[in-house]
């Protein structure tokens, strides 16, 4: 395990330890998302036996079911993985009911978690690029001592306070470039290119008058710019959104958003914000073709940007489903607006009295309405339609003929002192002819 002590690193071997002076090579800088993209891109990297669909596929990680075993799964994944040029660190671990492996490539560090599913003879899976910054490189106050150091992370120890641990700290990694990326209640977050650095301060549970430090690193999926003048923010790596708060006004507040976003390369789609239902939108679209979306309004005396992400793939995927979805939109409406002729046999002894596209009358003689109809049924039935009675009697009938997705709606009403009336009809998208 390496550390960084001072100027000089430790390797522990069997309990010796040998000092090992820092060299520019070991000190490699944080990765753009450029960067680890052509190393190693967990997007394009095929999911081992997966079952439905991933819970998360981004560029720096990873997360589904996988069908088999533990075991099984973890094996078949670290085989992958060593394919591609990935070597398995000795700290890695394979059980049947638990898998943790550490594969290193090219600096770049791989955490690899195999759970047992929620469902029989399934695998959680979880890969995770932890960067490619060696913790023991950083540049951390010298009365840190170390309690474990390790490839992925490390945890120190000091006398100082942790506010005061916290300070020191921050003000070193600001020197060397990091810049602060949000907190919580337990912790900070600092970025470099696209790693983020995860320290945690905190009293000493088994040791009063300590602070104990663990620190973290995480290859991010995109690396998205950012002004310097907030006073909180949150960072989401499954979609690479974020939420700024800032105590600038509004209007400064836009301009330092703006000028970070370009200082980064971002372009804005509008000279001024746009209105989308309630709130501001600034749009920005990087040279990579990404998408970031930023709404602009006022929360708890502070000013926010939500910032909504998209890949050049996301987008494209997004353009296309609004396509499909136009296409099928039109289609319907071509469906809505087409017009079903149904041409009709005439019916003998009658006479037409109205005619509209939908809609035929006719006249008979009294008494003679119903035999007509039943001639003209046969007619139909000889083209396949299919008739129901509602209702059949020798003065009121009413009938509906089908056929296929035609429907044809027909009555008569004959009491034996006027006329018979026949009435045909049909709805509003079908046109009736009457043929001669």
């Amino acid at each position: 395990m390496l550390f960084r002590v001072g100027l000089t690193a430790l390797f522990f071997v069997t309990g010796i330890s040998v000092a090992c002076p820092q060299t520019e090579e070991s000190q490699p800088t944080p990765a753009t998302v450029a960067e680890a993209q052509r190393v190693f891109d967990l997007s394009a990297f095929p999911l081992v036996d997966p079952l439905g669909e991933p819970r998360q596929i981004r560029l720096a990680s990873q997360s589904y079911d996988a069908k088999g075993g533990v075991e099984a799964v973890a094996n078949k994944l670290r085989e992958t993985l060593e394919e591609r040029g990935f070597e398995a660190q000795e700290s890695s671990v394979i059980t049947p009911a638990y898998a943790s492996l550490l594969l290193e490539k090219s600096r770049f560090k791989l955490a690899v978690t195999c759970t047992p599913g929620s469902q029989p003879e399934a695998t959680s899976v979880m890969v995770i690029n932890l960067g490619n910054v060696a913790i023991e490189s950083l540049p951390l106050p010298k009365d840190w001592s170390v309690t474990y150091a390790g490839p992925a992370n490390a945890i120190y120890s000091t006398a100082a306070p942790p506010e005061q641990a916290k300070s020191a700290c921050r003000k070193l990694l600001e020197a060397d470039g990091w810049r602060w990326f949000g907190d919580t209640s337990v912790s900070f977050f600092m970025r470099k290119n696209a790693v983020r650095l995860q320290v945690m301060i905190s009293a000493s549970p088994t040791q009063p008058g300590q602070s104990m430090i663990q620190l973290s690193t995480e290859q991010l999926s995109s690396e998205i710019p950012y002004p310097n003048q907030l006073v909180a923010l949150q960072f989401s790596d499954s979609t690479g959104g974020m939420v700024m708060d800032s105590e600038l006004s509004m209007e400064d507040f836009v301009i330092a958003l703006r000028s970070a976003m370009e200082d980064g390369n971002w372009k804005a789609t509008t000279e001024t914000p746009i209105k989308i239902d309630f709130h501001d939108h600034l749009i920005f679209r990087s040279p990579a073709g990404e998408m970031a979306d930023c709404e602009l309004f006022e929360f708890e005396n502070l000013r926010r940007c939500r910032l909504e992400y998209r890949t050049q793939t996301q987008l494209q995927e997004l353009e296309a489903q609004a396509a499909e979805q136009k296409k099928e939109l039109q289609m319907q409406r071509e469906r809505d607006a087409q017009v079903t002729v149904i041409e009709l046999p005439g019916i003998e002894g009658v006479k037409l009295t109205e005619q509209k596209p939908n809609r035929l009358e006719f006249a008979t003689n009294s008494k003679k309405a119903r035999q007509a109809l039943l001639v003209w049924f046969k007619a139909m039935e000889a083209k396949r339609w299919k008739r129901t009675n509602t209702l059949d009697s020798a003065d009121v009938g009413e009938y509906t003929l089908e056929r296929e997705q035609a429907k044809l709606e027909v009555s008569f009403v004959d009491p034996g002192f006027i006329a018979g009336e026949i009435t045909i009809s049909a709805n509003t998208k079908t046109e009736l002819k009457l043929l001669k």
